[in-house]
This record gives C-alpha cells, structure tokens and sequence, in this order.
C-alpha cells in the first residue's frame, strides 16, 4: 500500500519510501516507531512517518518530540506526510485531529526537513493557526546548485580568487597522489 500510494504522489522522493525510512529506523532510529495511515474507503491515501524520540532541544533540555521518521542524522532530506492528490487538506485535518485526540507522549512536534513546497504542509499551517496551536518555521538554504551546461561556465562564474584556489588544489592533490582528471562527455 505504501509503494502504491508513493506512485500517485509526483512530490514523493526516495526519503519517503520504507526502503529509506526501514533502513534508516534499524540505523539510527530509537525512540517508538509512531506511523499514521489514512483511509477512505479501504484505500491508502494518507501516509505520516514519524517517531517519538527524546532530543535535546536547547542547552541541558530534553524533551520527548513527535517528529519524522528519518530525521536526526543529517543525511534524509524532503521529509514529509504523504497524501494522493485531492486528499492533502483531508489528511491535515485528520493528522491534526488524531495528534489532538491522543495528547500524546511528546512535548513537541517538529518537522524538520519538510520541503517548502510540501502539499500537506502547505494545509498544516492554517488548520495549526485555526486551532491556535503555537508554530514556528524556520528555512535552510538548499543544498544544492544549478550547474551550468560546460565547465568553462562554471569556471565563468567563480570568483578569480575561486578559479585560483581550484586550479593551485588540483594541482596539489595531482603532486600528492595519482589523481587522473577526466573530462565528462555526456550522451544526448
């Protein structure tokens, strides 16, 4: 049901997947394994990975936090709750009114690493701020960077003190060890 589900949602990535997220659990995961699906009509269409785990969320303070599963390593990124396409308001509704219901054993929730872009959390904020719940958000610069088509491009918009440094490193890795530099070719 879960691969099923990840087929008809174009946002999921690999971190949403029970490959990752299993692998990921039996790695590093401690705490209590929290996993919410959502139904209609016997069909999947709703998928929260989380976990309560105790961090520390501030100097000498612990707290036990609702939060998701596969965050805490730094290498998971685009955590977030899954939904089918039309359903991402009903599943926020749901999530929200089932952590309500339970009251349970965390302090906080946080959901780290959500994509900004996230379906389902695009809705949590507002069903949050209706139920007068406290949020914060907070934004990371990507990880990443859009490359150029060629290398001389790329070289184009370094700055010259850049362009110095990787040509005097490439040179000192080049005298230091059998490095061999080869130019990509890529198939069209």
């Amino acid at each position: 049901e879960w691969e099923t589900l990840l087929e008809q949602v174009p946002s999921a990535t690999i971190f949403s997947t029970w490959e990752w997220l299993g692998s990921w659990w039996r790695s590093f995961g401690h705490g209590e394994l929290f996993v919410l699906g959502f139904y209609q009509a016997g069909e999947l269409i709703g998928l929260a990975p989380l976990c309560v785990a105790e961090r520390s969320v501030a100097v000498s303070v612990k707290m036990k936090v609702l939060c998701f599963l596969g965050d805490g390593s730094g290498d998971s990124d685009n955590l977030d709750i899954i939904a089918k396409s039309g359903y991402e308001d009903a599943v926020a509704e749901a999530l929200l009114q089932h952590l309500k219901a339970l009251s349970g054993p965390w302090q906080l929730i946080q959901l780290n690493t959500m994509p900004s872009g996230s379906p389902v959390g695009a809705r949590l904020v507002p069903h949050m701020a209706s139920r007068e719940w406290t949020t914060f958000e907070r934004s990371k610069p990507a990880s990443s960077i859009d490359l150029p088509d060629t290398w001389k491009e790329y070289l184009g918009r370094l700055a010259s003190e850049d362009r110095n440094n990787l040509t005097r490193y490439r040179k000192r890795l080049s005298k230091r060890h059998a490095a061999k530099f080869y130019k990509a070719t890529t198939r069209e």
